[in-house]
């Protein structure tokens, strides 16, 4: 062999070697590469991903499937729901239309009530008028039955027991009513003329006094004030409410008569002739006129 091969193989090998040391020093971890190893961990990334893939397959049906259900429930519900919520309607329908018969069945029993109360009453007062009392007493006491606080009827029963001359049954009714109602000076009025009747003088004009008192523009109680005081010879007093009921009513005949005749009891010659003067004007075919004067005259 000639020696320049010898150097070519020489420089030959030492490149060779040169070239391994590098890739060993270059690379120190690919002579440590695990190929069993790297196999198997690719194998359970990829079976990993598969479960993974399985378990999202498996949860989108489980997901469908329970919001099919979930969905199926709620329909079912709603019907539900809405039907009671129709039955509601319906019954609470149902009762408004009860409600609006029973009102419509109190209303015509209340308006047949009183035109029954209103029949009875116009009755019992006819009855009243032909002194039919017996007759007028069973229609009041019918009212009252149906109606327990009618006044009308208590005063016509009270009226009753007046013209029957039972004035004790007379003064309960009218006390009663003297409670039951706001007529306070009516009733006061109503009790004076029972006691008057009786003659309770002390009870009439303590009654009547009350009447005014409670109401002094009633001409009618200032009468029957007057007409006690007569009665109890306090004439001063008489003729204080003959001219207060006469200045209410200054062309009442009843009024004009009684100051007339107290006017002349008294002797009071110029008011008896004013009086008369206006009794001629306001009634000029009295018979008493003629009378009164010559009585006037004498005074």
């Amino acid at each position: 062999m000639l020696w320049y091969e010898i150097i070519f193989l020489i420089i030959a090998a030492s490149c060779f070697a040169g070239i391994v040391y590098f890739l060993v020093k270059k690379f120190p971890l690919a002579a440590r590469v695990d190929i069993a190893n790297l196999a198997e961990t690719k194998q359970q990334e990829i079976k990993k991903n598969m479960l993974e893939q399985r378990l999202r397959r498996l949860l989108l049906e489980r997901t469908k499937i329970w919001r099919t259900k979930v969905q199926a429930l709620l329909k079912v519900l709603k019907n539900i729901l809405l039907g009671l919520y129709h039955d509601l309607l319906e019954k609470e329908k149902q009762l408004l239309n009860k409600r609006r018969q029973s009102k419509s069945a109190a209303v015509v029993g209340m308006n047949s009530l009183q035109q029954r109360l209103s029949d009875l009453l116009i009755a019992a007062q006819e009855h009243m008028k032909k002194d039919e009392f017996v007759e007028a007493e069973r229609k009041f006491l019918e009212i009252i039955s149906l109606d327990p606080k009618n006044i009308d009827a208590f005063e016509g029963l009270g009226d009753i027991y007046v013209e029957l001359k039972k004035y004790n049954e007379a003064k309960e009714v009218f006390e009663f009513l003297l409670k039951l109602s706001n007529a306070e000076a009516y009733f006061h009025n109503k009790l004076g003329q029972v006691a008057r009747a009786q003659g309770h003088l002390q009870e009439a004009e303590a009654q009547f006094r009350l009447s005014v008192e409670t109401n002094n523009q009633n001409a009618n109680y200032l009468y029957n004030l007057a007409e006690v005081f007569v009665m109890e010879n306090e004439y001063d007093q008489a003729v204080e409410y003959f001219e207060k009921a006469l200045a209410l009513e200054p062309k009442n005949p009843k009024y004009l008569d009684a100051l007339l005749n107290i006017s002349i009891i008294r002797k009071d010659k110029v008011r008896a002739g004013q009086i008369l003067n206006v009794l001629k004007e306001v009634n000029p075919e009295n018979n008493k006129i003629s009378e009164w004067r010559e009585q006037i005259e004498s005074l």
